[in-house]
């Protein structure tokens, strides 16, 4: 797999606020290349999931390692990367 153009630690955050962070950062790499973000939030995976399945972006992996999970994810779409998240978040 090749190297992330972008990563980001969001440890020590919690739900909403690693997905949340993952939707903003990734408006900063083209489209076409792959974010890394960890988390030690274990709700995180669901969301990324979810939240890329609803961008249009493509989930590629997923890690855990002793400090949580690193997940990646390849920007796909340039639609607004926080459509289908709840109002007010």
């Amino acid at each position: 797999m090749s190297t992330p153009a972008l990563e980001i630690d969001t440890s020590g955050l919690r739900c909403p606020l690693p997905v949340l962070a993952l939707a903003r950062r990734i408006l900063e790499i083209p489209i076409g290349e792959t974010i890394a973000m960890t988390s030690d939030d274990p709700a995180a995976g669901p969301d990324v999931h979810a939240w890329a399945r609803m961008t249009g972006h493509t989930f590629l992996h997923e890690e855990s390692n002793g400090h949580g999970t690193r997940f990646l994810v390849r920007r796909e779409a340039t639609q607004d990367p926080m459509n289908g998240l709840p109002e007010g978040i």
